[in-house]
């Protein structure tokens, strides 16, 4: 071998040895990058199995099924006031046409088919979740009644709104109307 060639090798085997040596002297980045990656992940899917801070929760002791957890946050805005607020919701009608194929009697019955008060069992219809109408009517309830407009006043909203897009539910009127 010549010494030309002896050089330019060992001159090849510092370089190497340069780049590894600065490579490791920056070791830090190999432990830091991937914690930090790990952890802004672990912190992303817990917050997105959480619904995110803008969805609205389940009233409490009540746990919303699959479908209502996984819809968007206006539907589970107005599963959430269907829960909380039956007494209202009873007495406003729903135009989708749920009464046709579903017997429902109001806005109401289209989030929650049965409630077991004593026992605070919530059975859900899962109709709501895929009727874009009825979330917007219970939340067009929702939204008269925080204003102080009166129970009457809200359903009349409601059935000038939507009563001509399809059939009306044979909803009671509410009490004193």
């Amino acid at each position: 071998m010549s010494m030309d060639q002896r050089t330019r090798k060992g001159r090849r085997k510092a370089g190497r040895q340069q780049r590894r040596a600065s490579l490791w002297g920056q070791w830090w980045l190999y432990a830091i990058v991937p914690a930090l990656v790990i952890v802004v992940l672990g912190v992303g899917v817990s917050a997105i199995q959480r619904g995110g801070n803008s969805s609205p929760a389940a009233p409490q002791g009540i746990a919303f099924p699959a479908y209502v957890r996984q819809s968007p946050s206006d539907i589970k805005a107005a599963y959430a006031y269907a829960v909380e607020h039956p007494d209202m919701l009873q007495y406003i009608p729903c135009f989708c046409g749920c009464v046709q194929h579903a017997g429902h009697t109001s806005v109401h019955d289209c989030f929650v088919q049965k409630r077991h008060i004593q026992d605070g069992i919530v059975v859900f219809d899962d109709h709501g979740a895929g009727c874009q109408m009825c979330a917007d009517i219970a939340l067009d309830a929702k939204r008269l009644i925080a204003q102080g407009k009166s129970l009457q006043e809200a359903r009349s909203y409601v059935e000038a709104k939507y009563s001509s897009i399809g059939p009306s539910t044979n909803t009671p009127p509410p009490p004193g109307a």
